[in-house]
């Protein structure tokens, strides 16, 4: 078996850390925040998807409700 020219980190994110940010940037935003205002621009795939779980235990926690005032509007944290 070839051994790989370079090894790749694997990027681990955990999920209570990430929880905490999301609370931290809707309380940034007074308690309501777009939902892709949650996102850093240039964020990795593995980040953007750790963020998205958090979110959704969050509602599940009933800490945070996700409301869409239009058909195919913004979605609001908060």
């Amino acid at each position: 078996m070839e051994e790989p020219d370079e090894i790749i980190p694997v990027e681990e994110y955990d999920l209570e850390h990430q929880m905490s940010y999301v609370m931290t940037r809707v309380e940034q935003f007074q308690g309501r925040i777009l939902f892709n205002q949650l996102f850093r621009p240039g964020s990795s795939r593995n980040l953007l998807v750790a963020t998205f779980l958090a979110l959704l235990e969050l509602v599940r926690l009933h800490q945070l409700q996700i409301e869409q005032n239009t058909s195919y509007g913004e979605l609001w944290i908060g």
